[in-house]
């Protein structure tokens, strides 16, 4: 992992003015005012380079603000790649508001990403029990050694090896996929006709197509590998 980053003072930071990103009003925490434990979903391959110590920052880089999440969220798709989370064990270091949607919060897109306090939560650990768990720790040593050393080790090497097939599959799939997900796309009312009616024929769905790769069972991946490939090339 990384050597810890120290966290700059973000608080003068006017979050307020994402509310055309978040779709509500974002506001500061009020003085005193505990912040609950956060987590981030970062995708399947930035969290391969967040578990090798390669990852130097927690938003996205499209993304104006850093999300973050408390462990009451519902996420809106189910994780099959089961790629874990990471858990921010001192959340207030980030300056974090009320993004203005119940459970989520947002910080600055300036936020480092530090190895030492905010930490990989593996997929067998269900967010609520790490939020009351792991609460009180403030760095990765102490989630690590109430885990068990070895065990906690054991889990980042089985999700890097799922993370690794992942990416194996989406790049071997992406190559197709990106060519059809354009004509699915495209401006061109042909194009996207062409392009619907073959998805039809081969038993594909625009989810199937657009979601991020982890967010499909096993089964579907296996069946969106095997199909793209044959869409055939557009016509000159």
């Amino acid at each position: 992992m990384t050597a810890t980053i120290p966290i700059p003072a973000t608080g003068d930071i006017d979050l307020g003015q994402f509310r055309f990103h978040t779709g509500a009003q974002p506001t500061r925490l009020a003085p005193e005012e505990a912040c609950p434990p956060l987590f981030r979903d970062i995708g399947f391959e930035a969290m391969a380079r967040f578990l090798r110590g390669e990852l130097n920052r927690l938003c996205g880089p499209l993304s104006p603000i850093t999300y973050l999440r408390t462990a009451q969220y519902c996420e809106p798709y189910v994780d099959y790649g089961r790629i874990g989370r990471i858990m921010l064990l001192r959340p207030c270091w980030v300056a974090p508001w009320h993004s203005g949607i119940q459970c989520v919060y947002i910080a600055p897109r300036s936020t480092p990403l530090d190895g030492d306090t905010m930490v990989f939560i593996p997929s067998e650990i269900p967010l609520a029990e790490a939020a009351g768990r792991f609460a009180d720790m403030g760095r990765r040593a102490d989630v690590a050694t109430e885990l068990g050393p070895r065990l906690y080790a054991d889990m980042i090497v089985d999700t890097l090896d799922r993370l690794d097939a992942l990416q194996r599959t989406h790049e071997k799939a992406e190559c197709h996929a990106a060519r059809l997900r354009r004509q699915f796309q495209s401006p061109n009312e042909h194009d996207r006709e062409r392009a619907r009616e073959w998805m039809g024929r081969a038993g594909l769905s625009e989810y199937d197509l657009c979601t991020a790769l982890h967010h499909l069972p096993a089964d579907r991946r296996e069946h969106v590998l095997a199909e793209v490939p044959n869409y055939p090339e557009v016509p000159a």
